[in-house]
């Protein structure tokens, strides 16, 4: 079929919208009865890439026609206009390249900025850049206001960093610029740059301190020279866990050659992130012997928490006999987080996911132990208990430990969930103090009734909500009872709700009467109790019942 009479007419005699609908329309309809996915997006790129050529052949007052009614939240075209410009080459008119281009940078009314992103992504799609130098200076002024805006600056590297080998050099120089006056959010993109320069930049920016962005946006390379510059920096006992980091996921070889000589190291946690490296290629590579054997041969290590990652690592391949065997050696060690470890990894059937969210939990950057502490919570054990309790006191994942503890009795072995707990009630921050208070409605205890009360006059709304819902199942103390019908009065309303709520009577129990008058509570009956050995006092009870 031809490509450019698909439409059952001339390319050159116009195009209308209804038409590239029509074709768009036919195809998806065609894909959506496509055996496998491959074939759907097969059909998919088929289809983006004929109505870029149909339109590359039309005249120009038509193919801008066709961009101005589709350049504007119309997902489906945006693949077609990235590709026109190239189309317009590919058929000779690379002046209409330009105009295309130019036209982009033309939109004043975009907010959104989405025209800056499109005119990338066509320039990107250029064989030859110099068919829009002149139109580039702008493009270059446009793109680097956008990395100077902090709600734009996100997607603007994501893009940047996904096409930067396709743009032009002058960009390129733009960024080193960039990274050498200390705008380390650029090392995403130039970590996905071949450009020999790029690499010199960061290995130099490396060397200074701090450097942990860039650390992080090295994570995963592959180029042999970025390797061997993260190998040099794992030596590096302060830059070894940002190292080790990014390192995480290399396939070179030269990895695992550093990491099996560091497991000797005299430094623990230079053998410690050895093992995580180690591990993460055992579980890729297969149980290989030699990277088991070295794993195993720290199972005994005097640290603690180099034991902790060994059994962690070997917990992968329980399954293994050789990993079982150095497991059972740690199932009496006198640590409890070790020996917690390995005994539920030998019972376990399935004890990976839990062994690397506990490892990530206890030793992942900021953000991974943030994750693995929301995922443990659909985890059982008392490791995964003792590991959340611990947890409380990390400021980055309190609120989500908090969280994940919810409902988890405590339990024989580790520190008290319901004592962890209440050493957080008071965390300075409103998100983490609710979340710590929900999980204390759930626990049983003499001491948590008086910690929530004392949550009843916290300056967060959330939390007085959650303590007023908590101390439902006490209300029928004299103290609790009082606290919430105190609450009735607060200037929130979800917490007069709740307070409310917690007030009314349980099935197994009558509701509070006020001692008074024998109705139920309200904010203006401050004597409500089970408890008749209280005097009444007509005078403050509501105006319904005091006569």
């Amino acid at each position: 079929m031809d490509e450019q009479t698909l439409l059952g007419r001339p390319a050159q005699s116009g195009i209308a919208a209804a038409d590239v609908d029509r074709l768009l329309d036919t195809v998806a309809r065609v894909a959506a009865g496509a055996a496998d996915e491959s074939t759907q997006d097969s059909l998919g790129d088929l289809v983006e890439r004929l109505t870029s050529r149909y339109l590359a052949g039309l005249p120009r007052s038509e193919w801008l026609a066709a961009i101005d009614a589709h350049l504007w939240f119309d997902p489906p075209w945006q693949p077609i206009i990235n590709q026109l410009g190239a189309a317009f080459v590919h058929q000779g008119r690379p002046d209409e390249a330009v105009a295309l281009l130019h036209h982009l940078l033309a939109q004043k009314q975009d907010p959104l900025h989405l025209t800056i992103f499109c005119a990338v992504r066509v320039v990107a799609g250029l064989p030859d850049h110099t068919l829009v130098a002149g139109e580039l200076p702008d493009l270059l002024t446009r793109v680097c206001a956008l990395l100077d805006l902090p709600e734009e600056k996100a997607d603007a590297v994501e893009l940047l960093a996904g096409q930067i080998d396709h743009l032009p050099a002058a960009l390129v120089d733009a960024l080193l610029d960039r990274l050498g006056n200390g705008d380390d959010a650029v090392a995403a993109i130039l970590a996905r740059c071949t450009d020999p320069r790029a690499v010199a930049a960061l290995a130099e920016r490396l060397d200074r301190e701090p450097a942990e962005t860039v650390f992080e946006a090295l994570a995963g390379t592959e180029a042999p020279s970025l390797v061997a510059v993260l190998l040099d920096h794992f030596d590096h006992p302060r830059r070894r866990r940002h190292a080790a980091a990014a390192l995480r996921g290399c396939p070179a070889p030269q990895v695992v050659e550093r990491m099996l000589a560091r497991v000797k190291d005299p430094d623990p946690h230079a053998r410690l992130y050895a093992v995580q490296l180690l591990a993460e290629r055992a579980r890729t590579a297969g149980a290989a012997p030699e990277l088991l054997e070295a794993i195993s041969a720290l199972v005994d290590d005097p640290h603690d928490e180099v034991r902790y990652v060994v059994v962690g690592a070997l917990a992968g391949h329980a399954d293994d006999p050789r990993a079982v065997a150095a497991l059972r050696t740690r199932t009496g060690d006198p640590d409890p987080l070790v020996r917690g470890l390995a005994i539920e990894a030998i019972r376990s059937p399935e004890p990976q996911a839990t062994a690397d969210l506990l490892q990530r939990a206890v030793h992942g950057a900021p953000a991974e132990r943030r994750d693995a502490a929301a995922e443990l919570g659909q985890h059982a054990g008392e490791e995964v208990v003792a590991v959340l309790v611990g947890l409380l006191d990390d400021p980055e994942c309190a609120g989500t430990a908090a969280r994940s503890l919810t409902g988890r009795p405590d339990a024989h072995g580790v520190t008290a969930v319901t004592d962890a707990l209440l050493r957080h009630t008071d965390h300075s921050d409103d998100q983490t103090r609710t979340a710590v208070v929900n999980a204390l409605a759930q626990q049983p205890g003499a001491a948590v009734a008086p910690a929530l009360l004392d949550r009843l006059s916290d300056p967060s709304d959330p939390v007085r909500q959650a303590a007023a819902w908590g101390l439902r199942h006490a209300a029928g103390a004299p103290a609790v009872a009082a606290g919430l019908v105190a609450a009735l009065a607060d200037p929130a309303p979800e917490v007069r709700e709740a307070a409310a709520r917690a007030l009314d009577p349980p099935t197994s129990r009558p509701a509070p009467r006020c001692s008074a008058c024998s109705t139920t509570p309200t904010s203006r009956c401050a004597t409500p109790s089970s408890d008749r050995s209280q005097a009444p006092n007509p005078s403050r009870c509501s105006a319904r019942c005091a006569g």
